[in-house]
């Protein structure tokens, strides 16, 4: 009875381990169904994140990509734009080069301008000299010809006075003519008595007079009128001779002093008309002039709002392509920025995908061990499992057997060649008392390797 409750503790021991074999092994798989479980999220959870990353690399790889084509557009319209404002900047260069030429060739032909003007200034002041002095010359010419003219007048005042006295003279002549005529027949009877008296002329006024008292009177005072009469006449002819050569030359001054008029005049009408002409050239050089100043203005007004607006527009080209450049920079900057956090952000999804990796493949070590232990405990329990249900029919064996034993005592023992051939119940307690020994050291030699992976504590070991 004692060895039956035993076998029975036994029992209840082996079927508590066995019970504790299956709550461990539960409880095993409980956890390792709970990490396998964690293990599948965290996978799903990295899929995820791998995935989102892949996304995200996608994404940002098209976002660089679009960005690089922008910035090539960008690029492509900059550069076009550079070109074109280098173009427009060698034009309007050419055209400052144009407008510097037009404005040299303006300043020159202002200066010969300057040079013509100050030349037919000086040609006006000469001629408005050369004028003056021959107005003064003129007004000489008028003076002179007027004194010619009060001489003229007179001469021929004179001329007027010396024809009277010629007419009178030639009347007095023709009087003393007719009465010389008259008188002739006087002469020839008092010939020879004014021959004798011709000689003796040179006497005293006393003789005379006594000899005129002896002659008679009227003869004689004819006699000496007409010889008085001759030598006046002689005198007058003489004066008459000069007065007429005055007079020539008179005439001849006159006809002179009207030719130097009409000289004098032709002069003046052409040096008038000469002065009109320089003073209409005067005007119309000092209305080109001031057309000329004018247009000069105007050009270099305009010269001057073409530089300004072509100033204006290159910085404002210059601006604008500054602006370009900072954008092209800034783009630039940006691009390798870009490039930057896409190759951190590749070696960080590396660096991220190499761990996640590393956790996979220890978590599937991990998996690969726990199931190995798993199965080995599985193995193990299912060994268990035979053997205690070969232990509980032994054991139900062993109490049948008992039991026939106990209805039947005198069948015990069968001897023969020192052998039993029909074991006693005891013999049979012990023998699976022995095997459950055996069983139990294999138990407790696998122990630390089956039952390690699933529980922290060792399984507590009867010896009894």
């Amino acid at each position: 009875m004692e060895e039956n409750c035993k076998v029975l503790e036994k029992c209840s021991l082996v079927q508590k381990e066995c019970e504790g074999f299956e709550s461990l092994k539960d409880s095993s798989f409980e956890e390792e169904r709970t990490e396998a479980q964690s293990l599948k999220a965290v996978c799903e959870k990295l899929n995820s994140s791998k995935s989102e990353f892949e996304d995200e690399i996608l994404f940002l790889a098209r976002e660089l990509k679009e960005e690089k084509s922008e910035q090539d557009e960008l690029v492509v319209d900059i550069s076009k734009r550079i070109q074109s404002l280098e173009d427009e900047s060698k034009l309007l260069k050419s055209q400052v080069a144009e407008a510097k030429t037009t404005f040299k060739i303006f300043q020159m032909n202002e200066e010969r301008l300057k040079i013509a003007i100050k030349d037919t200034l000086s040609e006006n002041s000469q001629h408005q000299e050369s004028q003056k002095q021959l107005l003064q010359e003129a007004e000489e010419w008028k003076e002179q010809v007027s004194e010619l003219n009060e001489q003229k007048i007179t001469f021929e005042d004179y001329k007027v006075y010396a024809k009277q006295i010629l007419c009178d003279k030639e009347n007095q002549i023709k009087s003393l003519t007719e009465y010389l005529l008259k008188m002739q027949d006087w002469t020839a009877v008092l010939g020879e008595d004014v021959r004798d008296d011709n000689l003796e002329l040179e006497m005293s006024d006393s003789e005379n007079s006594s000899l005129l008292d002896n002659q008679p009177k009227g003869d004689l005072k004819k006699l000496i009128h007409t010889a008085k009469l001759k030598a006046y006449l002689k005198t007058l002819e003489g004066e008459r001779n000069q007065i007429y050569t005055q007079l020539t030359e008179v005439d001849k001054t006159k006809e002179e002093l009207i030719e130097c008029i009409k000289n004098l005049q032709a002069e003046h009408t052409s040096l008038q008309s000469e002065n009109e002409h320089l003073e209409n050239e005067n005007q119309k050089l000092q209305q080109k002039l001031k057309v000329m100043t004018e247009l000069y203005q105007e050009n270099e007004m305009i010269l001057n709002r073409k530089l300004t607006v072509e100033e204006n527009y290159r910085l404002e080209k210059e601006k604008k392509r500054s602006k370009g450049d900072e954008k092209i920079t800034h783009a630039t900057e940006d691009l390798e920025t870009y490039r930057i956090r896409a190759k951190d952000l590749e070696e960080e999804l590396e660096k991220t995908i190499h761990s996640y990796e590393g956790k996979i493949i220890s978590h599937e070590k991990k998996a690969h061990d726990n199931w190995l232990a798993a199965w080995t405990a599985e193995r193990n329990l299912s060994d268990l499992k035979k053997e205690n249900s070969y232990l509980r029919q032994k054991l139900t064996e062993t109490e049948l057997k008992f039991e026939l034993l106990e209805k039947d005592p005198p069948k015990q023992k069968l001897q023969g060649r020192g052998v039993l051939a029909h074991p006693t119940p005891q013999c049979q307690i012990h023998q699976v008392n022995l095997k459950f020994q055996a069983s139990r050291q294999f138990w407790r030699k696998d122990r630390t390797t089956i039952v390690g992976k699933f529980c922290t504590a060792p399984l507590p070991v009867n010896d009894k």
